[in-house]
């Protein structure tokens, strides 16, 4: 084992002091890295190894390494440093540092240089434990939900993790790295330089929920920001820690649970019902405006107060053990009408259920009390079933099927009937079948409006008796719901009675006026036939059998006979008219076409002339429906008002003809220029024999017959006339005259 080389001349070593690590000696070297001398190695490392030549030797290297500090010395004239590591047997380690630096000769060149070894084993300790920790805590700071990021002191970003750049809109790095975020347009504009300020300044802060718009994306978002000063040894501020958490989901989502929330206690205040919530403490939670209407207590006194404190208060105590009922069985329960004293109000009625309120999770959180206010309603129910049990009237009322529902006394009297019978049945098996017909058109008529006109049917009582009614029906709703059908029977049977009373009197009286009529209608032609026949014979006497009539005589014999044929004829024509007024024939329905029947009807009668076109128009509607009528008897009515109108205008006026029609109604409506009606003339009109023509144009039962047929036909005649300015006749005809019940 060789030898260490001699301690080398004092004046070629170098100072130790403030080396980073103890030194364990110094050693110079030539240019093939062969060692000259050494110096202490063998005091402050016994463990170097002996008779080795060159300093790689020193650390188990057959050959120098790539980073020898020597042969940098070497190549580049200027000190180098270099660190190596020596491992044990027992895989022990003990790092060096080498600092090298060339010694130069007189001629200038480098020969020789000197390598001072350093034992760093303790500090190369410490930087790996701190790597540790600095690589944990990066990771942890990289891989972290939440951004991260500092500022330096000017505001400027320095350095940033990857939950940052995801929350700042995933801009590139670069551009977000020397951004200076405290002097950019958006943390200016929101108010956050604020803050940012104070954070620099060494103070921590804390925002929650803060509105920001993202200054290089434009972004929209919420967000919690925390901000940490940085400090270094000194206490000296270097910059500021960020710490940035993005709510703007959470925002957004507490923001709508909020709106919920404000939805239902807008929904819950606006229920005209009271209601009350309990939490499972039975402590108020909630009284809406309801409740205060109800029990006149404001929600400032009731709001958290515990439930039997409440119910004391509402007067209602009894109504604690059916919450607590609740609580132990999780069943809900209903009470109706329970009667309750207050001072402003007086006695109360009130119906409440009790019902349990759950969590999201279907546990039992608490109770919900809803109170309904029925005092008024049950006034109104009082006053109703008042106004029901003692109407004059009979009225049942049924499902939209006809199913009774209920019924009044006066609907039991006239069936002669129970309830317990008539509630099993529907209202069509009380009405007559002729007059089935007619309750299903009103019914389909009550889809187009509220309630029908009221029209006549019979019904069946108990004992089988036929019952004449004028019924009205009507649709009951509850809100905007049909519910039921109301019928209000009126039973007619002595107004009937009365009206057939007054009918035949008014036969009699007709029959009066009629026979008057008849006898003045006749008399005129008969006095002229008599004295004609007078004349006649006065005329034969002056003859002798066998003598021959002078031409003169002939003559005036010849008109004598015209006349008495003239008036022969007119009485006949008067007792036609009779007939045809006193004959009741019933209506044979058929499909007619109003427009079409006109049209024949001026083609048969003469109308059609030129002369008389000029005076006439005819305005038709397109649109007129086919109605079911008799033809014949609506063909006499229109021939009759035609004939009028023409006369009343002689040559001069005008007559006009218009039809018009509905769904169930048609109209002909003839208008004439002519001489007009007083008033009185109107109210006479239909009277028999009454007439404004001259004597020898007419009989006066025109009217007459045309008002009996179309009030047989199940319509109306309107007019309107006004002297010297004409007149107008609207005459309606029904779709089908089986629409109105006649008894």
């Amino acid at each position: 084992m060789k030898k260490l080389i001699p301690t080398p001349p004092k004046d070629i070593m170098i100072s130790l002091e403030g080396m980073p690590g103890p030194a364990l000696g110094c050693i110079m070297v030539d240019s093939s890295m062969k060692m000259l001398w050494n110096r202490a190695f063998t005091a402050n490392w016994p463990e170097f190894r002996q008779g080795i030549e060159f300093c790689h030797e020193i650390f188990g290297r057959k050959t120098p390494c790539e980073n020898c500090a020597a042969a940098s010395a070497f190549s580049t004239g200027r000190p180098a440093s270099c660190e190596q590591e020596f491992i044990y047997e027992d895989g022990k380690k003990i790092y060096f540092q080498i600092v090298a630096s060339p010694i130069t000769g007189e001629n200038g060149d480098i020969n020789h240089c000197i390598e001072i070894l350093q034992d760093i084993t303790s500090r190369k300790k410490i930087e790996e434990k701190y790597k540790k920790i600095s690589d944990f805590n990066y990771s942890i700071i990289y891989n972290a939900p939440v951004g991260i990021f500092t500022l330096n002191k000017k505001g400027i970003i320095i350095s940033t993790n990857p939950a940052h750049v995801k929350i700042a809109g995933n801009p590139s790095v670069d551009r977000l790295m020397g951004f200076d975020w405290l002097h950019c347009s958006a943390v200016q504009q929101s108010g956050l330089d604020v803050y940012l300020e104070k954070g620099l300044a060494g103070e921590s802060f804390e925002v929650i929920d803060f509105p920001f718009r993202a200054d290089i994306t434009g972004k929209e978002l919420c967000m919690n920001l925390k901000g940490v000063p940085l400090k270094n040894k000194s206490n000296e501020i270097e910059g500021l820690l960020c710490i940035l958490d993005e709510t703007t989901d959470k925002a957004i989502y507490l923001r709508e649970i909020e709106q919920l929330k404000q939805y239902n206690e807008n929904i819950i205040q606006s229920i005209k019902n009271g209601i009350m919530v309990v939490d499972k403490n039975l402590r108020v939670l909630t009284w809406n405006e309801g409740m205060e209407a109800i029990f006149s207590l404001p929600s400032s006194q009731v709001l958290n107060l515990p439930l039997e404190e409440c119910l004391a208060k509402m007067n209602l105590a009894g109504a604690g053990e059916d919450v607590q009922r609740l609580l132990e069985t999780g069943k809900s329960r209903h009470v109706e009408k329970i009667s309750l004293f207050q001072e402003e109000r007086g006695i109360i009625s009130i119906n409440y259920g009790i019902m349990p309120l759950y969590d999201d999770d279907r546990s039992q959180s608490g109770v919900i009390l809803v109170f309904e206010d029925i005092t008024q309603r049950e006034e109104y129910e009082i006053k109703y079933q008042a106004l029901f049990d003692g109407a004059i009237d009979a009225i049942a009322v049924t499902d939209l099927d006809g199913a009774f529902i209920s019924a009044n006394p006066k609907t039991l009297e006239l069936l002669g009937t129970e309830w317990k019978v008539l509630s099993g049945k529907t209202i069509f098996q009380i009405i007559c079948r002729e007059d089935m017909e007619i309750l299903k058109q009103c019914l389909e008529n009550l889809r187009e409006t509220v309630s029908e006109q009221p029209y006549k049917i019979r019904l069946t009582s108990a004992k089988g008796v036929t019952l004449p009614v004028e019924t009205t029906v009507s649709i009951v709703y509850t809100g905007d719901q049909a519910v039921a059908l109301q019928f209000i029977m009126r039973d007619i049977r002595q107004r009937l009675k009365l009206e057939e009373q007054l009918q035949q009197a008014g036969k009699l009286s007709g029959l009066g006026e009629l026979a008057a009529g008849v006898a003045h209608e006749i008399n005129n032609p008969l006095a002229t036939i008599a004295g004609c026949s007078e004349e006649v014979l006065d005329l034969i006497s002056e003859y002798q059998e066998g003598s021959i009539l002078e031409r003169e005589d002939r003559e005036e014999l010849n008109d004598l006979l015209r006349i008495i044929k003239e008036q022969s004829y007119r009485c006949k024509e008067i007792t036609r008219s009779l007939l045809d007024f006193a004959r009741v024939n019933k209506p044979t329905l058929v499909d007619v076409n109003i427009n079409e029947m006109i049209l024949h009807v001026l083609s048969i009668s003469g109308y059609g002339r030129e002369e008389t076109r000029k005076r006439l128009t005819l305005v038709f509607d397109s649109a007129l429906p086919i109605i079911k009528t008799d033809y014949f008897q609506i063909q006499q009515v229109f021939l009759n008002i035609l004939k009028n109108a023409l006369d009343a205008t002689e040559e001069k006026g005008q007559v006009s003809v218009r039809t018009q029609g509905g769904r169930n109604l048609v109209s002909i409506i003839v208008t004439d220029t002519g001489v007009g009606m007083t008033p009185d003339e109107q109210s006479r009109m239909f009277d028999p024999f009454f007439t404004t023509k001259a004597p020898d144009r007419g009989t006066g039962l025109g009217l007459s017959i045309c008002f009996r047929i179309v009030e047989q036909l199940g319509g109306q005649i309107e007019v309107k006339s006004r002297k010297g300015f004409g007149t107008t006749f609207k005459t309606n005809f029904p779709n089908n005259p089986g629409d109105r019940a006649v008894f």
